[in-house]
C-alpha cells in the first residue's frame, strides 16, 4: 500500500506499508516543471551522487534555468546508472561545468 501526502507543490511525502506494518517515508519530488527549486535539487542531487568536493560548481545561481533540460537529462542518468567509476563521475562533473553560466 502506497500513500502520498503532498507537502509543496512539487513534492510529496509518501510512504509505502511494508509486509511487516512499518512504514517507509520518501520525500518525491516531480521534477517535469522547470523552477529554481526544482534546479536545486538536482544539483544537490547530482553533488552527492558524483561525490563533488567543491559545492561552489553546484550553485544553483550560477545556472540558467533555460539548461533545465540538460541537468535533469543528467541527474536522470545519474540515478539510473547509479555507481559510477570515477572517470564516469569526473565526466559528469566537466559536463555540469560546461552547463553552467559563463
Amino acid at each position: 500500500m502506497s500513500e502520498c501526502l503532498i507537502v509543496l507543490h512539487n513534492v510529496h511525502l509518501c510512504y509505502d506499508k511494508t509486509y511487516d506494518n512499518h512504514f517507509i517515508w520518501g520525500v518525491v519530488m516531480n521534477l517535469e516543471n522547470p523552477s529554481k527549486e526544482n534546479m536545486s535539487f538536482i544539483l544537490e542531487q547530482l553533488g552527492e551522487r558524483l561525490d563533488v568536493v567543491n559545492r561552489s560548481i553546484l550553485d544553483p545561481e550560477d545556472y540558467d534555468l533555460n539548461k533545465y533540460d540538460d541537468l535533469k537529462l543528467m541527474y536522470e542518468i545519474v540515478e539510473q546508472k547509479g555507481r559510477l567509476s570515477a572517470s564516469e563521475a569526473q565526466a559528469f562533473i566537466e559536463e555540469l561545468r560546461s552547463v553552467r553560466k559563463n
